[in-house]
């Protein structure tokens, strides 16, 4: 079941981003520009369970370790120092040997936006 009250999710997003904001992992400009967006993308999925309890210390660890999964793998994506942007590959090819990545400022910030995520979570 996805929850589509405009407000419940409103209330989230604007939470989470200003969240992001009080901890400098953005700017002043990129929350702005967040808020801006008329398909934030924000949606809250509950698969029909009930909520975790907080005395549920393993139903909790279990909630943190999806939310910190990332949505991709890392290995697939490098910064390139030159053109300052980040590459994607979506497919492996078979000649192709990839390194695991190294610590990047993408990657890093993944690392922070993942642990941010666990922060937020009631109880934790």
């Amino acid at each position: 079941m996805i929850f589509t009250s405009p407000p419940a999710i409103e209330l989230f997003r604007h939470c989470f981003l200003h969240a992001l904001r009080a901890a400098k992992f953005i700017g002043p400009k990129k929350l702005a520009d967040l808020l801006a967006w008329k398909h934030s993308g924000f949606h809250i999925h509950d698969s029909g369970e009930k909520p975790v309890p907080a005395h549920d210390s393993d139903g909790r660890k279990r909630l943190a370790e999806y939310l910190l999964r990332h949505p991709f793998s890392l290995q697939k994506i490098t910064w390139n120092e030159t053109t300052k942007t980040v590459i994607y590959r979506s497919k492996r090819h078979h000649t192709l040997v990839r390194e695991a990545p190294k610590n990047t400022p993408a990657v890093a910030r993944a690392r922070r936006i993942s642990a941010m995520r666990l922060a937020l979570m009631p109880g934790a």
